[in-house]
Protein backbone atom coordinates (compact mmCIF):
# COMPACT_ATOMS: atom_id res chain seq x y z
CA UNK A 1 0.00 0.00 0.00
CA UNK A 2 1.12 3.61 -0.75
CA UNK A 3 0.75 6.97 0.87
CA UNK A 4 -0.14 9.63 -1.79
CA UNK A 5 0.36 12.77 0.41
CA UNK A 6 -2.64 14.80 -0.20
CA UNK A 7 -2.86 17.33 2.83
CA UNK A 8 0.59 18.65 2.64
CA UNK A 9 0.14 20.45 6.44
CA UNK A 10 -0.98 17.59 7.91
CA UNK A 11 1.87 14.87 6.58
CA UNK A 12 4.83 17.21 6.66
CA UNK A 13 6.24 16.23 10.09
CA UNK A 14 5.74 12.36 9.62
CA UNK A 15 7.37 12.67 6.24
CA UNK A 16 10.15 14.62 8.08
CA UNK A 17 10.45 12.29 11.16
CA UNK A 18 10.72 9.57 8.34
CA UNK A 19 13.49 10.72 7.08
CA UNK A 20 15.66 11.64 9.82
CA UNK A 21 14.60 8.06 11.07
CA UNK A 22 16.49 6.58 8.13
CA UNK A 23 19.05 8.67 8.25
CA UNK A 24 19.64 8.02 11.95
CA UNK A 25 19.02 4.10 11.60
CA UNK A 26 21.31 3.13 8.20
CA UNK A 27 22.91 6.10 7.37
CA UNK A 28 24.39 8.08 10.03
CA UNK A 29 27.63 9.09 8.67
CA UNK A 30 26.60 9.42 5.18
CA UNK A 31 24.84 11.70 2.50
CA UNK A 32 21.71 9.59 1.19
CA UNK A 33 19.32 10.79 -1.55
CA UNK A 34 15.94 11.65 0.34
CA UNK A 35 14.26 10.83 -3.06
CA UNK A 36 15.21 7.15 -2.10
CA UNK A 37 13.83 6.87 1.14
CA UNK A 38 10.64 7.95 0.45
CA UNK A 39 10.46 6.03 -2.63
CA UNK A 40 11.25 2.75 -0.51
CA UNK A 41 8.86 3.60 2.42
CA UNK A 42 6.23 3.78 -0.41
CA UNK A 43 5.67 7.72 -0.25
CA UNK A 44 4.69 9.77 -2.88
CA UNK A 45 4.62 13.26 -3.15
CA UNK A 46 2.64 15.67 -5.57
CA UNK A 47 6.19 17.36 -6.80
CA UNK A 48 9.65 17.23 -6.29
CA UNK A 49 9.02 20.53 -4.42
CA UNK A 50 7.06 19.06 -1.96
CA UNK A 51 10.68 16.76 -0.56
CA UNK A 52 12.50 19.89 -1.20
CA UNK A 53 10.64 21.85 1.38
CA UNK A 54 10.56 19.48 3.80
CA UNK A 55 14.24 19.13 3.59
CA UNK A 56 14.85 22.84 3.63
CA UNK A 57 12.67 23.09 7.01
CA UNK A 58 15.21 20.05 8.40
CA UNK A 59 18.30 22.07 7.14
CA UNK A 60 17.28 25.49 8.46
CA UNK A 61 16.46 23.50 11.84
CA UNK A 62 19.91 22.47 11.27
CA UNK A 63 19.28 18.84 11.69
CA UNK A 64 20.92 17.56 8.05
CA UNK A 65 23.04 19.04 5.76
CA UNK A 66 21.93 19.24 2.29
CA UNK A 67 23.92 18.92 -0.93
CA UNK A 68 22.83 17.93 -4.68
CA UNK A 69 19.87 18.97 -6.86
CA UNK A 70 16.81 20.25 -5.60
CA UNK A 71 15.06 17.45 -8.07
CA UNK A 72 17.21 14.55 -5.46
CA UNK A 73 18.55 16.22 -2.86
CA UNK A 74 21.24 14.44 -0.60
CA UNK A 75 21.23 14.44 3.25
CA UNK A 76 23.39 13.96 6.09
CA UNK A 77 22.31 13.71 10.14
CA UNK A 78 24.14 16.77 11.85
CA UNK A 79 24.73 16.66 15.43
CA UNK A 80 21.90 18.47 16.45
CA UNK A 81 19.77 16.00 14.28
CA UNK A 82 21.20 12.84 15.94
CA UNK A 83 20.47 14.53 19.56
CA UNK A 84 16.84 15.75 18.17
CA UNK A 85 16.14 12.35 17.18
CA UNK A 86 16.89 10.85 20.79
CA UNK A 87 14.89 13.30 22.22
CA UNK A 88 11.79 14.73 20.05
CA UNK A 89 10.08 14.44 16.82
CA UNK A 90 8.36 16.73 14.76
CA UNK A 91 4.95 14.89 14.37
CA UNK A 92 5.35 14.38 18.40
CA UNK A 93 7.50 16.87 20.54
CA UNK A 94 6.81 14.64 23.25
CA UNK A 95 8.13 11.50 22.07
CA UNK A 96 11.60 10.85 20.73
CA UNK A 97 11.88 9.80 16.97
CA UNK A 98 14.91 6.77 18.11
CA UNK A 99 13.59 4.92 21.36
CA UNK A 100 16.63 2.93 22.88
CA UNK A 101 14.78 0.27 24.84
CA UNK A 102 16.22 -1.67 28.04
CA UNK A 103 18.48 1.76 28.92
Amino acid sequence: MSLIVNDWEMERAMIADLILKELYEFHMDEFYSLTRVLLSAKIFTKGYNDLFLVAKQMEWDNYIELKGSDLNPLAKLSHKGILFCEVSSYAYPDYPIITHKGT
